[in-house]
Order: structure tokens, then sequence, then C-alpha cells
């Protein structure tokens, strides 16, 4: 009876040695996960930082482009500018005499 105990006694400890390897090497796996998840959640929000710069660059050039001008026109303003000029030195010149 004691050798069969024993031997009951040695496959127990022999089981609960392999549970206990096995469940270090799950914590250390999870140990490991926990780690990149945390990396790859610092590494998504500055690419959500980075994500909502690029988004406002985009609407700043959309706005930028909506309200250039084309050559024509700002060769037309210029005209204009310089006729309403003219008017105004001819203005001043003729308040001067």
């Amino acid at each position: 009876m004691d050798d069969s105990l024993q031997a009951v006694l040695d496959r127990l400890r022999s089981k609960s040695e392999i549970l206990t390897e096995r469940y270090e090497a799950i914590l250390e796996a999870k140990k490991v996960a926990d780690e990149r998840i945390l990396a790859l959640e610092k590494e998504n929000e500055q690419q959500r930082g980075e994500i909502e710069q690029l988004k406002q660059q985009v609407e700043y050039l959309q706005i930028a482009r909506s309200i250039s001008v084309d050559r024509e026109t700002a060769e037309r303003n210029r005209a204009f500018l310089s006729d309403l000029l003219r008017d105004i030195d001819k203005s001043i010149s003729q308040l001067s005499d």
C-alpha cells in the first residue's frame, strides 16, 4: 500500500510540476502580450494624432485652393487696382491745383 501511495504522490508531484511550468510559461507569454498591447496602443494613439494633423492640413489646403485665384483673375484684379490708383492720383492732383 505504501508503494502505491508513494507512486500516486510521485505522479501528482510530477503533474503539478508540469502544470507549474506551463502556468509560468503562459504567465510569461501573457506578460509579453500585455507589453505588446501597450506598445501597439501607444503607436495607435500616435497615428491617430498624425491622422488628425493630416486631416487638418487637407482642410487647410482645400480652403486655400478654393480661395486661390487663377492667373487671369489676378491680372484683371491688378489692372483694376492700377486704374483705381490712377484715378486717386488724378483726384489728388486736381485737389492740389
